[in-house]
């Protein structure tokens, strides 16, 4: 199933406006490749390299801009899918995830990795999870045995969630805040 079978969209990541630092961080990086060439510390072969990598470093998306722009407050949820209220626990990377959610689409989302163990309000918006901190998940596909969700940040990859009503794979900090 996809987010068009229940009545929302799925928001296209190519609406969203380049960050605030990409202009910053270009005209940083061509005064400090010029101050080095000038100098004789950098080869002109260099710095073309430095500009790539630079180039390539500012098409990846970062948290920050949301962050920055968090307006989790007036976010209005939308109801979640039936299969999907209960508690849900996944990997993110390193991170152990797990996610509780109400019929209404507001829920709690829950991740520890070694000492960092962090809970938060998350809402349910079209096809969209938006988190506390002003970061998002983007819903790729849902089913009863499983959610998967994108992360579109850095090289972001997909994660996959399990139901876990019982906490069994949670993370002990997140089976305690969230139980």
């Amino acid at each position: 199933m996809n987010g068009a079978d229940h009545g929302f969209s799925v928001r296209n990541s190519a609406e969203k406006s380049k960050p605030w630092y990409v202009p910053y961080f270009y005209s940083e990086a061509l005064c400090v490749s010029a101050w080095l060439a000038r100098r004789g510390c950098i080869h002109m072969s260099k710095m073309l390299g430095f500009m790539v990598f630079a180039s390539m470093l500012v098409g990846c998306q970062s948290p920050v801009s949301h962050m920055m722009n968090n307006n989790f407050v007036a976010i209005i949820a939308d109801p979640v899918p039936g299969d999907w209220v209960g508690t849900w626990t996944g990997n993110m990377g390193p991170y152990l995830v797990s996610m509780q959610w109400q019929p209404d689409g507001y829920g709690r989302f829950c991740y520890s990795y070694s000492t960092a163990n962090v809970l938060q309000k998350i809402k349910f918006s079209e096809g969209g999870i938006y988190i506390q901190d002003g970061t998002k998940l983007e819903l790729k596909e849902y089913s009863a045995k499983s959610v998967i969700v994108h992360a579109p940040y850095f090289a972001g990859k997909e994660s996959i969630f399990y139901p876990d009503p019982d906490f069994r794979n949670a993370s002990e900090y997140c089976a305690k805040a969230l139980n």
